[in-house]
């Protein structure tokens, strides 16, 4: 029965990420029409990320969380998830489809509120999102986590006053509470609100990024050689330094599937960063949302970049830090395109990896399942 479940799953996982990126596509796409219907394809996009978010059969961590759910149930559940999300199972009464209709559902609302606050065209951000991302929101309970981040940090750039900028910090910061691992992105996040992007800076940030990523790998190997009492964090600093997402294992296939995946956020935010830098809107005060962002996602790509490169098994830390950069990259890369800064050519050109990289993951699912 699973295996027969499964293959049809897969195909219609596959089909529908094909037609959603069909219907939508002019409305997108065609310079002539973006700008046209976009009540109706925001309504049609949202509940496209929903629908495919809440049934992702295809991804292991779709039953890793259903498992986790049932260990929840039964107390057998180990010191390896938030407090907030055990509370959450038992208010829902351990149903699963409920317990994922709010975290995936509470997190795409509040990236829909997120870019409404930002003046985002919806229609437009969420169609990158599916076709780029779509997997990886679908992939991990911190999507609701990173949401709550960057809405803070969205109230606390678009505030005036220094209580509602306060209250976007709270925000920000309690997103922690959704997933610890977001306390680098929080600091990051921090960091980027005076960053002054320049090309000199570029250079300097890159090597902050390996001190900052050397001086991590070294905390996780004194952690690893002198234990501390929290669980927790010692089940976690296990996973990081024990289990590798290691290319070199992989088939050819697998390896081109990595490099997309990693182009699918390194290009966009190469393209982001460049055309700022090029119109020299660094120093705009109407372009505060996107340099701001676009720090935010260039210094956490930076720093997971690096990371993968150094020892100590940590490429599931950095690619995990990596997925933290989707949210800032839909925002700012949808702004700067609606305001041609960027230009539909090298916007195709993130969607076209991005597309490449979910449908050889789809139909390698499929394959596996056959």
């Amino acid at each position: 029965y699973y295996m027969e479940s499964s293959i049809f799953q897969n195909i219609y996982c596959l089909i529908f990420y094909l037609f959603v990126i069909a219907f939508a596509y002019n409305g997108n796409l065609n310079s002539k029409l973006r700008t046209c219907y976009q009540a109706n394809l925001k309504i049609f996009m949202f509940l496209s990320c929903l629908i495919f978010a809440l049934t992702y059969f295809a991804d292991s961590d779709y039953f890793h969380y259903k498992i986790l759910l049932n260990d929840i149930e039964t107390n057998r559940l180990s010191a390896s998830i938030e407090d907030i999300y055990i509370s959450l199972a038992k208010c829902v009464n351990y149903n699963y489809i409920l317990f994922r209709l709010f975290i995936w559902g509470g997190a795409l609302f509040i990236f829909c509120k997120t870019a409404s606050i930002n003046k985002i065209n919806i229609n437009h951000v969420l169609y990158l999102l599916f076709v780029v991302y779509i997997a990886i929101f679908s992939y991990a309970r911190a999507t609701l986590g990173m949401s709550i981040l960057f809405l803070g940090l969205s109230v606390y750039i678009n505030s005036k006053s220094i209580f509602k900028k306060s209250i976007g910090i709270v925000i920000l910061i309690c997103s922690y509470f959704f997933h610890h691992s977001l306390i680098i992105a929080i600091i990051l996040a921090l960091l980027s609100i005076p960053f002054k992007l320049t090309y000199r800076n570029l250079a300097i940030l890159v090597f902050i990024a390996f001190l900052v990523a050397i001086s991590i790998v070294n905390v996780f190997s004194y952690m690893f050689i002198n234990p501390i009492a929290n669980e927790y964090l010692m089940n976690k600093l296990t996973y990081y330094t024990s289990e590798t997402y290691n290319e070199s294992n992989l088939t050819i296939l697998g390896k081109f599937k990595f490099l997309l995946e990693t182009l699918s956020f390194v290009v966009p935010v190469y393209i982001s960063t460049i055309s700022i830098l090029k119109n020299n809107i660094n120093n705009l005060k109407e372009f505060k949302l996107e340099n701001i962002l676009n720090n935010t996602a260039l210094f956490i790509v930076t720093l997971s970049i690096v990371l993968s490169f150094l020892p100590l098994a940590t490429n599931v830390f950095a690619y995990r830090i990596r997925y933290m950069a989707f949210i800032p990259i839909c925002i700012v890369l949808t702004s700067l395109v609606d305001k041609k800064i960027v230009n539909l050519k090298n916007y195709k050109i993130c969607l076209s990896i991005g597309f490449t990289c979910e449908i050889m993951g789809l139909i390698s699912n499929l394959k596996n399942s056959l």
